[in-house]
């Protein structure tokens, strides 16, 4: 990851092994909490800004409802996402449609192995993606021009609020 061919060392010593071996273990560090970093479904509204990050995101809009908060963004390919942030402040349902299936592992969090677990199930129709169980209720669907989905979480749905209104 790091080339350190041109960086010439005069001593050689145990100073030198232990600078060594602090930078191996900083950069270890840094590797291990990017690949942390990831946040989405069942999240804090402050992991909105890094699920647009990660996932190249364009243009960026919010709308406030009575009940929760709607972030809005555009990622490069196309994909537009929704992700719904309850007033308390957690992402309780995302969303998303375009030509592709955005990054879900990104999106779905720590409910992606729903996903996966669903995507091994075999479905009466393989246009049809569904899951639903008392963690996640989780939708997708491929249209000739594209897919569109969501997931939301039953048990955080505020109240007044029904899955019909987060797409």
């Amino acid at each position: 990851m790091f080339d350190l061919s041109g960086v010439s060392t005069m001593r050689v010593g145990p100073i030198s092994a232990r600078v060594r071996l602090l930078v191996s273990t900083a950069a270890c560090a840094l590797m291990a909490v990017a690949g942390q970093a990831q946040a989405g479904l069942g999240d804090p509204v402050a992991s909105v800004a890094l699920d647009q990050a990660t996932l190249n995101g364009q243009s960026y809009s919010t709308s406030s409802q009575p009940r929760f908060t709607q972030y809005e963004f555009i990622t490069a390919d196309g994909v537009r996402i929704r992700e719904f942030a309850s007033l308390s402040g957690t992402v309780f349902a995302v969303s998303w449609s375009g030509p592709d299936i955005p990054d879900l592992k990104v999106l779905l969090a720590s409910y992606h192995a729903d996903y996966l677990a669903a995507t091994q199930t075999p479905q009466a129709n393989r246009r049809i993606l569904a899951v639903k169980n008392e963690r996640v209720v989780l939708h997708m669907n491929a249209l000739p021009r594209g897919v569109i989905g969501g997931a939301y979480l039953p048990g955080q749905l505020p109240a007044g609020v029904s899955p019909q209104e987060l797409r």
